[in-house]
C-alpha cells in the first residue's frame, strides 16, 4: 500500500469515527498518523515551495496579510491604505500573485500583502492554495476580510489544515531533543498512566523518539 493510499484510508477512518470520550484518544492518534503521512507526501512531491510572485521579502516594522475568499475587496482595501496598485475588477481571481504595499502610521511602517483569494481545498493545493498558505506562516498578523460572516469558519478551517491556528497561544509544552535515552513525557499536574502513554504514542507518531517533554498545561492531541 502506497503512502497516499494509507493516508486516504486513515482520513476515511477519521471521518467515520464519532468523537466521544471513548474514542477521543484513538482520534488523537489517527490525527498524528495523518499529519506524519501528509509530511511524507509533501517531501515525496519534492518540497515544492512558493511559485513565482509568492516570494516576498519582509520589510518595515511588521507584516500584515490580507486574506479571504475571492472578490471580497482585498485589493481595494490594499489600494486605499497604501501606495500599491493591486488590480481590481468585478470577477473572481483577479489577484494571482502576492501584491505588497506599505502603510505608515504614527511613524510605524506596516507592510500589507494582498493575497490571492483562498478557496475550499486550498490547504490541499487547490487554487494555488499551498503557495498562498506558505506566505501566511511568516506573517505578524492576519487580516481576514469577508463579505459574509459565515466565510470565517471556512477560512479558519483551511488555515488549520495548513497548520495555522488563529487567535491561539502555543501550548505550554517544552521539548528538549537528545541523541539517545528514549522518550520521557512528564506533566506538571497529576495524570494517570493511560494519559502519559497516550501522549507518548502521539509524540512518537511525529518521529520524536529521544527527547524530554514537559507538558505544563492541559492540552488535546491537536
Amino acid at each position: 500500500m502506497s503512502t497516499e493510499e494509507k493516508l486516504k484510508q486513515l482520513e476515511e477512518e477519521l471521518h467515520s469515527t464519532v468523537y466521544n470520550k471513548a474514542t477521543q484518544k484513538h482520534i488523537g492518534i489517527l490525527k498524528a498518523k495523518i499529519a506524519r503521512l501528509k509530511e511524507r507526501v509533501e517531501k515525496k512531491k519534492g518540497g515544492k515551495g512558493p511559485g513565482k510572485g509568492f516570494s516576498i521579502k519582509k520589510t518595515g516594522d511588521a507584516t500584515v496579510l490580507i486574506i479571504g475568499l475571492p472578490s471580497v475587496g482585498k485589493s481595494t482595501l490594499l489600494n486605499q491604505l497604501t501606495n500599491a496598485d493591486s488590480k481590481v475588477s468585478d470577477y473572481q481571481f483577479t489577484t494571482v500573485d502576492v501584491i505588497p504595499g506599505m502603510l505608515e502610521y504614527n511613524g510605524v511602517k506596516i507592510q500589507l500583502l494582498d493575497l490571492p483569494g483562498i478557496i475550499s481545498g486550498a490547504s490541499k493545493g487547490k487554487g494555488k492554495g499551498k503557495q498562498i498558505l506558505s506566505v501566511v506562516m511568516n506573517a505578524d498578523l492576519l487580516l481576514i476580510l469577508m463579505d459574509d460572516p459565515k466565510q470565517l469558519e471556512d477560512i479558519k478551517k483551511e488555515l488549520a489544515e495548513a497548520g495555522v491556528r488563529v487567535n491561539q497561544k502555543p501550548p505550554n509544552v517544552k521539548i528538549s531533543k537528545k541523541d539517545q535515552g528514549g522518550l520521557n513525557v512528564n506533566f506538571s499536574f497529576d495524570v494517570d498512566s493511560d494519559t502519559t502513554a497516550f501522549f507518548k504514542k502521539v509524540i512518537m507518531e511525529y518521529g520524536l523518539y529521544n527527547a524530554e517533554v514537559v507538558i505544563r498545561e492541559k492540552i488535546s492531541a491537536d
